[in-house]
């Protein structure tokens, strides 16, 4: 999933303005990882969960509901936020949450200024090799979202000639393009929100978003207007997020080195699959259960 820039309002919000959030942007593209963030940390938000002396650091922009934002008291949650504290509650370690800008957010890992990052950091090759990886915390597709009752639209190809809505700026717009069969099919909106209220009000045949952005606003919006209570379909468009046979995914990302970290994180992380904790936080943000893909890797 590609990192989308959102607001760091709360859903509440967002909901009730129907749409004051930041233009999307694919949720594990990044900038470059080797700027120095000249943002100092907000260190106001700290989580501790299992009453140890140990204390691990995690950094986030917390600017990306659901994976990290700030709640109406200024506290990081989110998805990741849960996913470490369980892990730490499994592995017995307590997470101090820091908010920084995204610009730069990893060199400070070198220096041991916080212990890892979360909040939408996309495995790929060059993270690998530059940092300590943890397994998949979430896996994260560009899908094609459809009306589940629209069965017009029930193949890519089916798509030619329908009309397609997308988050102004999107990084899947020339694929969108291609699907629908020209620009002149194509309905940009301000923000994701936008667009994934207008499939659910029947404005566009489909949207090409983030599985985890559309789940996430779906869920929402359904909760606060019933009239909007439709079910969606998707196809995958997996040719855009697999890299070498492996399904894309956010992960942690810690220094170059700490194994001992990652080892505990990694640990934790296969114990809340396998015992149904990370299944029940996956629901909790995103309203639907987590893939059988994303609860193996």
């Amino acid at each position: 999933m590609k990192r989308t820039l959102l607001t760091s309002l709360t859903i509440a919000s967002s909901l009730a303005l129907f749409g004051c959030d930041k233009p999307s942007e694919p949720t594990n593209s990044t900038p470059a990882e080797t700027a120095t963030s000249t943002q100092a940390p907000d260190t106001t938000n700290q989580s501790t969960t299992t009453n140890t002396e140990v204390v691990y650091t995690m950094a986030v922009d917390s600017t990306l509901p659901p994976l990290a934002f700030k709640d109406e008291k200024g506290s990081a949650i989110g998805y990741d936020i849960d996913v470490i504290k369980a892990i730490g509650e499994k592995q017995g370690f307590d997470v101090e949450v820091i908010s920084m800008g995204w610009d730069g957010i990893f060199e400070p890992l070198n220096h041991d200024t916080y212990d890892l990052v979360g909040s939408g950091a996309g495995w790929s090759e060059e993270r690998a090799a530059a940092y300590d990886l943890s397994g998949i915390i979430i896996d994260a597709r560009v899908s094609v979202f459809h009306l589940k009752d629209n069965t017009s639209v029930n193949s890519l190809a089916a798509l030619k000639g329908k009309k397609i809505g997308i988050p102004q700026g999107s990084y899947h717009k020339d694929r969108a393009v291609e699907l629908a069969g020209g620009n002149e099919n194509i309905a940009e909106y301000p923000t994701s929100f936008l667009a994934v209220q207008a499939l659910l009000k029947g404005e566009v045949d489909a949207i090409v978003e983030d599985n985890n952005v559309v789940l996430y606003y779906a869920n929402n919006i359904k909760k606060e207007n019933p009239a909007f209570d439709k079910e969606l379909a998707n196809i995958n468009i997996d040719e855009l997020t697999k890299m070498d046979g492996k399904a894309s995914g956010n992960v942690f990302v810690m220094k170059k080195g700490n194994k001992e970290l990652t080892d505990k994180i990694d640990a934790g992380l296969k114990q809340i699959k396998e015992d149904g904790t990370l299944s029940k936080i996956y629901e909790k943000w995103f309203g639907v259960e987590a893939s059988a893909e994303l609860l193996k890797n």
